[in-house]
């Protein structure tokens, strides 16, 4: 059988060949021509020759996403829409994880610039001092830094955690807590900067000294977090709520109370930093911070297809994801 050529799918869709092109690369068309040069490519066989195309034009077709770790369900939704966002656009998504390790991630970044990708969504280790500020000059491919900063050296997209913990606050506060702990992660990275920051602020807000609460802002690891909260729960003065700010810390917490055969919110009052099908399904549901990780994931994705697009040089920008409680039965009242 004849290999099928662009003017046989143009031909039997009745399109022209530039038409068929715009289709392949991803690139819009008139409702319903689309499916009509799909279509005609499908029936007749047709397979574009994109490594052809690449050299013609110096391009790969391929994001690259490199994050802290896989075992993020709650990150599942991120993907999803970037993926969804950059397929429509004629580019595939290459997913790798640094595992935490700072050394990981910069073979990764070494590797991934080899191959020649025509851009990156990037969730750094740390952005603590110059170490990602090198990173983020030796790259030279646009990028879209991911809840991270490195003064403005790329684009970036972040959540408002510091409004999530001042709600979070608040909230328990007027519940009558003041022995409230955050459980965070390290603040060699943004979230976990934001989240003290925030924290420290609304406890002088609700009249809560300092040394009345407690910081744990050295968590990572799953089971080490759930080590660390059950030390403060058996501890002389304990916690009587806990903010799990993270998207991985919340199962860390509920293992701990399990463990200790501790009754949520009777014993302890729970907000968790990241809404999750674990916090929502959860008997008692969890009361959480919440934002819009689909919209996280369709705009990071976006803002990256601006840069790579751009005909003239752009201001970097740094889009800023809203963050709401979301109150569910998590929490009670407690009395002096």
């Amino acid at each position: 059988m004849k290999k099928a050529t662009v003017r046989d799918v143009a031909s039997k869709a009745q399109v022209s060949t530039a038409t068929v092109s715009r289709v392949v690369h991803g690139q819009r068309v008139r409702p319903g021509v689309k499916e009509r040069v799909e279509a005609a490519m499908a029936a007749l066989q047709y397979r574009p020759n994109l490594a052809a195309r690449n050299l013609r034009t110096n391009a790969s077709g391929i994001i690259a996403c490199v994050i802290r770790g896989l075992l993020m369900p709650e990150l599942s939704p991120f993907i999803r829409a970037a993926e969804s966002e950059l397929r429509a656009a004629g580019y595939t998504l290459l997913l790798a994880s640094s595992n935490e390790e700072a050394e990981t991630q910069k073979e990764l970044i070494e590797r991934i610039m080899r191959q020649g990708v025509d851009g990156l969504l990037f969730t750094a280790t740390s952005d603590e001092g110059n170490v990602l500020k090198n990173t983020m000059e030796n790259i030279g491919l646009p990028t879209v830094l991911l809840d991270r900063e490195a003064d403005f050296l790329a684009d970036s997209s972040v959540v408002d955690h510091q409004n999530g913990i001042r709600l979070a606050v608040d909230y328990l506060a007027s519940l009558g807590h003041r022995r409230i702990c955050l459980l965070t992660v390290p603040q060699s990275m943004r979230p976990g900067r934001e989240r003290v920051l925030a924290f420290n602020h609304a406890l002088a807000a609700n009249g809560i000294a300092a040394d009345e609460a407690i910081i744990q802002d050295h968590f990572l690891d799953g089971a080490q977090a759930a080590l660390g909260v059950a030390q403060l729960l058996e501890s002389a003065n304990p916690p009587t709520a806990i903010i799990s700010g993270g998207m991985t810390l919340l199962s860390s917490v509920l293992r701990a109370t399990n463990m200790l055969g501790r009754k949520i919110p009777q014993d302890l009052s729970i907000v968790a930093g990241c809404d999750s099908e674990l916090a929502e399904i959860f008997t008692p549901s969890i009361t959480t911070i919440r934002w819009d990780v689909w919209q996280w994931g369709t705009i990071s994705a976006r803002l990256l297809l601006e840069r790579i697009g751009a005909k003239a040089p752009l201001e970097k920008r740094q889009w800023i994801m809203p963050t709401e409680l979301v109150v569910r039965n998590s929490c009670m009242r407690i009395h002096r």
